[in-house]
């Protein structure tokens, strides 16, 4: 028995054992899943399509064909939020709607001008095997992407409604996404009080880390290693640095925080091609803001000396999002920027750090008040503790 299969038979038996809410009649919940396919069945079915399938999915389906009740509901075996403290769960749809979605999908792609391809997002492509669905909400969805710079195929869950683009979980393959929720299922979900199943979200986030965070990172790395040098001609380069910043967020991996801060630091080409890589030195602020942590304020300070304006306001702007008190004096230094822009993001990035709570106020924008903000935060004071009145009970 493969690790794949095993992992699955293990999911269920959790699941029976622990009466989710299908499974509350345990003798009659596996009736519940289609019975699996042969591998021949699986060829028939798809032999139409020219689809290639990677050997994991014809495990999948020799398994089970789906677990869907009817056309609005499935069972639901697999949870894969970590930041959940409840059970979310994705169901999977018989292999005749993979293939089908497969065919929709190839005939839309075939109709489209080759200059539009770069637009289409890698879910909407043929290449992205959709599997997984969530009842709950129609704009979400679950597939197998094959690309050619990891060496499995990476599975990835995507919540696009409103136009938007989060990727809610990835997971280095098919076998570590199975082997990932049964060990969490098994060591890190308990039944609450309530009687409903819960779970230890930082347990569910190192598991995921043990079996998925390496291999993503080295993929992602390949990636930029092959494409790197085409900044800022790509055209996907936008989706390339979202890619980068969807596994750092969950892979917390140090690794990618240095080819984020090469984005940042490129120089500008003196061409047209600068409004690109202005667009991505803001994407890669954005992201080290978001997901960089701790790890990422040291490259960013150092950052802060760049010759290019850009940068430095860039810079500036990621280390208030990140409010480590090491910022405080490279930011102060900034202060006398000779770019106004660098100046305001630094002055405001610094009442940030050192009045978390606060909004930002215009009268940052005034140097001499900002000067004046910067040199009361090596005191460990506020604005408001120079420039107001003391209480006349504390004087």
């Amino acid at each position: 028995m493969s690790n794949l299969t095993e992992a699955l038979n293990r999911i269920l038996n959790w699941l029976q054992q622990n009466q989710w809410i299908r499974f509350k009649e345990t003798q009659n919940s596996a009736s519940l899943l289609k019975p699996g396919l042969s591998r021949a069945a699986i060829d028939s079915l798809s032999r139409n399509s020219n689809l290639e399938l990677p050997e994991e999915i014809y495990e999948l389906y020799q398994w089970r064909n789906g677990d869907l009740i009817d056309e609005w509901d499935c069972i639901g075996l697999f949870d894969i939020y970590h930041d959940f403290h409840g059970f979310g769960p994705w169901g999977f749809i018989p292999f005749q709607g993979l293939v089908n979605v497969y065919m929709k999908k190839s005939q839309y792609y075939a109709h489209m001008e080759p200059e539009t391809f770069s637009w289409i997002s890698d879910f909407q492509s043929p290449t992205a095997l959709e599997i997984f669905c969530c009842m709950s909400d129609g704009c979400l969805t679950g597939y197998v992407y094959q690309d050619e710079t990891y060496k499995s195929f990476p599975v990835v869950f995507r919540d696009y409604k409103g136009g938007s683009d989060t990727v809610l979980r990835l997971y280095a393959s098919l076998t570590d996404m199975m082997v990932t929720l049964a060990e969490s299922y098994e060591t890190a979900y308990y039944i609450g009080e309530d009687g409903y199943l819960k779970k230890d979200t930082n347990k569910v986030l190192e598991i995921w880390q043990k079996y998925n965070s390496n291999q993503l990172v080295e993929g992602v790395l390949n990636k930029i290693e092959q494409l790197e040098p085409t900044f800022p001609q790509l055209e996907r380069g936008h989706e390339l640095l979202k890619e980068v910043a969807d596994i750092l967020k969950f892979s917390q991996d140090r690794r990618l925080i240095e080819p984020l801060i090469r984005v940042l630091r490129r120089p500008p080409t003196n061409t047209q091609l600068d409004k690109n890589l202005d667009y991505f030195r803001q994407m890669s602020s954005l992201y080290l803001g978001w997901f960089g942590g701790t790890d990422a304020v040291e490259p960013l300070i150092d950052a802060l000396l760049d010759e290019y304006w850009l940068t430095r306001y860039w810079v500036a702007i990621t280390l208030g999002t990140l409010k480590d008190s090491r910022a405080v004096i490279p930011l102060i230094e900034i202060l006398q920027d000779s770019q106004e822009m660098v100046r305001q993001a630094a002055s405001e990035a610094l009442s940030k750090i050192t009045n978390p709570q606060s909004v930002t106020n215009p009268i940052y924008t005034n140097p001499a008040i900002a000067n004046l903000d910067a040199a009361a935060a090596l005191y460990g004071m506020t604005l408001s503790d120079i420039i107001l009145p003391p209480d006349e009970e504390t004087s």
